[in-house]
């Protein structure tokens, strides 16, 4: 009478197979998790950076079209007898912003929760990668 007869189920056999299997899915989810988390903060790194580079190269783009059109505004000022200054014909160029792809939320809306593993920076804080000698002139 110690084992099961021919028509019964093994319960506890069956439990522990799913307190195992509950037990792998459990460390499994919480590995995925850690992936996710580590993919974010890089996603977020690498949009901080893209945002900062675009930003500086909207910078340049003004300083050489402000330099540009100071040399042809100083030379229509001589010859204009109205005090209205002439305006370009062409526009100035705007920065081009991507569309968010299908369903995937933007950077900006991407929430980290606290991890006790590698704390992030304070936004306000510079990042190392921006504070490399490039904007020297």
């Amino acid at each position: 009478m110690n084992g099961p007869a021919d028509g019964e189920v093994d319960y506890k056999k069956k439990y522990r197979n799913l307190k195992r299997k509950l037990k792998f899915l459990i460390y499994e989810h919480e590995c995925f998790q850690e992936e996710l988390r580590k993919a974010q903060r890089k996603l977020l790194k690498v949009s901080r950076d893209k945002s900062f580079l675009l930003d500086r190269l909207l910078q340049y783009e003004n300083v050489d079209e402000d330099s540009s059109d100071s040399d042809a505004t100083a030379s229509s000022d001589n010859s204009e007898t109205e005090g209205t200054p002439k305006l370009s014909d062409t526009p100035a160029p705007k920065r081009k912003r991507s569309p968010p792809l299908g369903g995937a939320p933007s950077p900006s809306s991407l929430s980290l929760p606290p991890s006790t593993g590698f704390p992030l920076q304070a936004s306000g804080a510079p990042s190392p990668y921006l504070s490399s000698g490039w904007g020297k002139a």
